[in-house]
């Protein structure tokens, strides 16, 4: 069973390969290098303390096979990628894997699923070394491929990006991932990526006590018909860019209801939705602030035409640089739902319940509530638009 392994190492000599009936155990000792690790299909147990000139691989499954659940550990150097498994076959199946990685290594993949109706299962990622690249929960490139619900761990350095699922292939999905970050990312964190046509993502909760140097992004939806879910997003950290609950720019795109917290700083703009393609529509959000916000807060921002964002909760009791809106409406045909804003802190600028910019634009019927500090004005509804329209508003 396990002579294709065995033979396929560079050096033999160099591997320390116990094995059962059930499962194998592979080591690669300190001061060792080979080209590359690969586990079989039981549930392995792989350790790598040398220099791996690849992969580390817990299990390859070529069409209709299953991989075991694997451990995989790397406290050393693993010049390209970290699999749990890497499914490849038609309707191949990877099992749920924990990869440990207190050493470098370029790419981190939970399950990689390329193939037509591959999957992949529910991951456990803990990074306290140093990744070049991307950290992905699943990684979901096949035709109806799907990713399990991972959980991701960094409390040391991504150099890129972390996405709980990547969701690539026509009618790709990802689990619901949970994403914890405590340290450094030099870019974004995605909930899930949704690029491919009718991709979805699942329900994600990211929280960050750590520094994201661009956003976090609860869904990234760019394909067309791209679906996200509600996403949950906790920042106690410091982020350089953005928080969007969900990023809606594909035609048709949807976002899920999400929830964002801040108690620290954003140093650009919070929104629950951002609505840029065409018939692109987001859920209803909760956004509640008791940091430092440098830029804006929307309840959802709809620039395609067409777009659509729902009815809004915005809670502010700190620091908002410039304006809070309810709903901003500039694409043609925009529309907001009724938003309620409460705000006990300070805000630079105006508070907009519906901000109608684009023609025929319209917005809903807004409650704001304010006891604290606005330097500029608080409107109900400002439709600048042709054949804007705003609701019936209270302004408290």
């Amino acid at each position: 069973m396990y002579q294709s392994f065995i033979s396929f190492c560079i050096v033999l000599a160099s591997l320390s390969v116990s094995t059962s009936a059930e499962a194998a155990t592979i080591d690669n000792p300190f001061g060792t290098t080979i080209e590359e690790l690969v586990g079989t299909a039981a549930p392995d147990s792989i350790t790598n303390d040398g220099s791996v000139t690849t992969d580390i691989k817990g299990t390859v499954n070529s069409a209709g096979l299953s991989g075991g659940f694997n451990t995989i550990s790397n406290s050393n150097l693993v010049r390209d990628s970290i699999y749990g498994s890497d499914n490849r076959g038609l309707n191949s199946v990877g099992g749920s894997n924990t990869i440990i990685n207190s050493g470098g290594v370029s790419f981190i993949f939970g399950s990689q699923n390329h193939a037509l109706g591959s999957i992949g299962g529910s991951n456990i990622i803990s990074n306290s070394g140093s990744v070049g690249y991307y950290i992905y929960g699943s990684f979901n490139y096949g035709k109806n491929s799907s990713g399990g619900s991972n959980t991701i761990i960094n409390s040391k350095l991504v150099r890129n990006d972390i996405y709980g699922s990547s969701n690539y292939g026509k009618n790709s999905s990802g689990g619901f991932n949970t994403i914890i970050n405590s340290e450094s990312v030099k870019r974004s964190i995605y909930g899930s990526d949704n690029s491919g046509l009718n991709s979805s993502g699942g329900f994600n909760i990211i929280s960050s006590s750590g520094s994201v140097e661009n956003g976090i992004f609860g869904s990234e939806n760019l394909g067309l018909n791209s679906i996200g879910g509600s996403n949950t997003i906790i920042n106690s950290g410091l982020v350089g860019g953005v928080i969007f609950g969900s990023e809606n720019r594909g035609l048709n795109s949807i976002g899920g209801s999400n929830i964002i917290s801040n108690s620290r700083l954003v140093e650009q703009s919070i929104g629950g939705s951002s609505n840029e393609g065409e018939n692109s529509s987001g859920g209803s959000n909760t956004i509640s602030n008791s940091g430092s916000v440098g830029y804006e807060i929307y309840g959802s921002y709809n620039s395609g035409a067409n777009s659509s964002g729902g009815s809004n909760t915005i809670i502010n009791s700190r620091s908002v640089g410039y304006e809070i809106y309810g709903s901003a409406n500039e694409g043609e045909n925009s529309s907001g739902g009724s938003n309620t804003i409460s705000n006990s802190g300070s805000v630079g600028d105006v508070i907009y319940g519906s901000d109608n910019e684009g023609d025929m634009s319209s917005g809903g019927s807004n409650i704001i509530s304010n006891s604290g500090s606005v330097k500029g004005n608080i409107v109900g509804s400002l439709n600048i638009g042709e054949n804007s329209s705003g609701g019936s508003n209270t302004i408290i």
